[in-house]
C-alpha cells in the first residue's frame, strides 16, 4: 500500500511595516493559526526583500500607505520574478486609489485595516494558493474610475491593446474583473455561457494574459476602464 506524506509546513510570512507596535500586533494576531508562521519583520521594503529571500517567505504582508510608489516598485520587481513570495497589502481603505497602488505593487490582494483577523488570515491563505483577494465592488470602482484618453493610449501599448477590444469584449472583461462567473456574466448580458467563453478567450489572446488576475493587473497598468 502506497503512503503519502501530508504537507504540514506552515505558510511563512514576512511583515513590512514602519510601525513597531503595528508589526508586534500583527505578529501576535497571526501567531494563533497553526498553519501560519511569521518568520521575519522589516521596517522598509529593501530589508523586507532580503528577509523574504533569506527566510523563504511565502507571503509578504505590506502596509500600503507607509511606502512610496518607488519602494513598492522595488518590492514587486524583486518578488514577482521569483514566483514564490506573494504580496498582500494592508490599507486604510479599499478605495480605487489603494487598489490601483496594490495592483501596481504586484499585490495578489488587499485587506483594509477595519476588517477582521479572520479575513486577514483567509486573505493570506488565498494569495498563498495563487488566488486573488480583492472585493468585487473595489475592483469595479477602480475600473470605472480609470481614465481613457488618447494620450494615454498613444504612450501605453497595454492601453492600446485594451482599446482594441470590441464593446462586448470590454463588457465581458469588466464583469470578469468584478469576479463574476461565466454563468453570472451570461445572465447579466443575456448571452450564453459558450459565448462568454468565446469572448474571454478572445480577450485573453488579444491582451496576452493567461487568467483573470493577470487581466485585472493589465487593465490597471494600462489605465483603461470598461
Amino acid at each position: 500500500m502506497t503512503s503519502y506524506r501530508i504537507e504540514t509546513r506552515p505558510i511563512r510570512i514576512v511583515l513590512i511595516d514602519r510601525e513597531v507596535v503595528t508589526r508586534a500586533g500583527l505578529r501576535l494576531l497571526l501567531s494563533d493559526p497553526p498553519n501560519l508562521a511569521v518568520v521575519g519583520e522589516a521596517d522598509d521594503c529593501d530589508d523586507g526583500i532580503r528577509l523574504a529571500a533569506a527566510r523563504s517567505a511565502d507571503v509578504v504582508v505590506v502596509a500600503l500607505e507607509q511606502f512610496t510608489d518607488s519602494e513598492l516598485d522595488r518590492l514587486a520587481e524583486a518578488l514577482l520574478p521569483t514566483d514564490r513570495a506573494r504580496v498582500l497589502v494592508i490599507a486604510k481603505t479599499e478605495e480605487a486609489e489603494s487598489v490601483l497602488r496594490a495592483f501596481r505593487a504586484g499585490a495578489a490582494g488587499i485587506v483594509s485595516r477595519d476588517q477582521s483577523v479572520a479575513t486577514l488570515v483567509s486573505a493570506i491563505e488565498r494569495v498563498h494558493a495563487s488566488e486573488a483577494w480583492f472585493r468585487r465592488t473595489s475592483v469595479a470602482t477602480l475600473l470605472k474610475s480609470l481614465p481613457r484618453t488618447g494620450a494615454a493610449l498613444a504612450l501605453d501599448p497595454e492601453a492600446a491593446r485594451v482599446s482594441s477590444l470590441t464593446k462586448r469584449e470590454r463588457e465581458v472583461m469588466a464583469l470578469a474583473s468584478e469576479g463574476l462567473s461565466n454563468r453570472e456574466i451570461a445572465a447579466r448580458l443575456f448571452i450564453s455561457e459558450v459565448t462568454v467563453r468565446h469572448h474571454l478567450t478572445s480577450v485573453f489572446e488579444k491582451l496576452g494574459v493567461a487568467n483573470r488576475f493577470e487581466l485585472l493587473k493589465l487593465a490597471s497598468r494600462a489605465e483603461v476602464g470598461p
